[in-house]
């Protein structure tokens, strides 16, 4: 038992090192403004001068009409992101992005279960993978 914890305690910690993403505050509910903030260093994104969010509801629910599956409002055309999903560059490949999640999904609180995003280029040639659930 105390091997499998070992074990636990380990792959969470690797896991946690490889985490890119923090949130401000840490905590927050739908109808609170919350600030992400992603370091793209390792992704393809790393370097690149400009960066854009795409962004989604529901990722871990599927065919529930109680909690739709929708793209944020800032999104735009995959080829030509939107100004609106600009983030802000913090210093180096850190980039961070404000939002409201019942605004910027159109969604009540109640239809909010969990969020998900991917940063990428404005065309969309170059991204990260996908960070989900939230």
């Amino acid at each position: 038992m105390k091997k499998f914890f070992s074990i636990l305690f380990f792959t969470f910690s690797v896991f946690s090192l490889k985490a890119q993403v923090t949130f401000s505050p840490a905590t927050f509910t739908a109808i609170d403004p919350v600030t992400l903030t992603v370091d793209v260093s390792g992704t393809p994104m790393a370097g690149e001068s400009e960066a854009y969010i795409w962004i989604f509801s529901n990722p871990s629910v599927s065919g529930n009409a109680a909690l739709p599956n929708k793209d944020g409002s800032v999104n735009g055309a995959w080829g030509n992101s939107a100004e609106a999903a600009k983030l802000t560059n913090v210093g180096g490949n850190k980039w961070k992005f404000t939002f409201t999640a019942t605004e910027l999904f159109g969604l009540t609180p109640a239809q909010l279960k969990d969020f998900g995003f991917l940063l990428k280029s404005k065309t969309g040639s170059k991204q990260t993978p996908d960070y989900k659930p939230y």
